[in-house]
């Protein structure tokens, strides 16, 4: 077993992603991505990829899932100096129990606890706990070595520490079939929104609009050619500034002493051409963009990778040591 050698497989609901990342030398090298169909309902599905998986990476077996289901629970607690001072699991469960209406008994239930400003900023995911031991047990039968779990939301936090960016920060995270905000800062998530609209959408109404397929939209988008004043952007562009705008409202509501100092894009957001300057003249934020791809070394296709889901979130993943 090479210990430098980690897998980081990523499931979906429909899509199993299988990332093999290498680090030598302060490197870390992308060797491998393959990505399998999947129906997370049909454990014999999961079964079928992990046993192809096991075959292919031998003794090197040390792993770390990342799981983006639908069925996962996450929620944000915030506690005052009152509140904290008793039992914070205790509260913890009995609010994510309240949130959701569920039976505790049927969850696994992890939390991550911030300080902020005299108060407790709690991260709460829950996942259940019939679906992740049917998971489990296939991944123990093909002898995988499991290192870490995680969702989307602590993988993109962690993505932001390597930005470098030590203010207040709101990260436009944009995938293909959807989009998530979160505002985070020294460490903390303070609040996080995730949306069904995503770049597909954009290229779609664009093409609509225009006239011009998706396929030549797609060459020039990413350009430094692509002019938004050419495009018939209002639909997707007005939904997205809508839900940028909720969030901040949202978030300066609980921390208005503390404004959002910089948009950070990432993930298709990043991509687009002159989309940070078109955020700049709406909100008066400044904005940047950052691209975890460009932390590590491919010996495979780059453009390959980046049409695969979630591949941002699991590179994330593969660098956790690296925090």
């Amino acid at each position: 077993m090479n210990r430098n050698i980690t897998n980081i497989i990523t499931i979906q609901e429909n899509l199993l992603n299988h990332l093999i990342i290498l680090k030598k030398r302060g490197e870390n090298i992308v060797k491998g991505v393959s990505s399998f169909d999947l129906d997370i309902n049909n454990l014999k599905s999961l079964d079928t990829n992990l046993s192809e998986i096991s075959r292919y990476i031998g003794d090197n077996n040390l792993t770390s899932i990342l799981l983006i289901t639908n069925n996962i629970l996450k929620t944000i607690i915030t506690l005052d100096l009152r509140e904290s001072e008793g039992n914070i699991r205790g509260e913890v469960l009995n609010r994510f129990k309240s949130t959701f209406d569920v039976n505790l008994g049927d969850y696994y239930i992890d939390f991550e606890v911030y300080d902020s400003n005299e108060k407790k900023i709690i991260f709460v995911a829950g996942v259940p706990k019939e679906f992740l031991d049917n998971i489990l047990k296939i991944f123990v039968t093909h002898k995988f070595k499991l290192l870490y779990m995680e969702t989307a939301v602590n993988s993109l936090k962690r993505m932001l520490s390597f930005s470098k960016e030590d203010s207040i920060i709101m990260n436009i995270h944009m995938r293909f079939d959807s989009s998530i905000f979160i505002v985070a800062g020294n460490g903390t998530i303070y609040t996080f929104r995730e949306i069904h609209f995503g770049f597909e959408d954009v290229l779609n109404n664009i093409s609509e609009n225009s006239g011009i397929s998706i396929e030549e939209i797609k060459s020039k988008i990413y350009t430094k050619d692509f002019n938004y004043e050419d495009y018939p952007l209002s639909a997707s562009i007005d939904r997205l500034i809508l839900e940028i705008q909720r969030t901040i409202d949202f978030y300066n509501n609980q921390y208005r002493n503390f404004p959002i100092a910089k948009f950070v894009l990432t993930g298709q957001a990043a991509n687009i051409n002159s989309f940070d300057k078109l955020l700049s003249q709406i909100f008066a934020i400044e904005s940047l963009k950052f691209d975890i791809l460009k932390s590590v070394i491919f010996e495979v296709d780059p453009v390959e990778v980046d049409s695969i889901p979630y591949i941002r979130e699991s590179i994330s993943v593969g660098l956790r040591d690296y925090e």
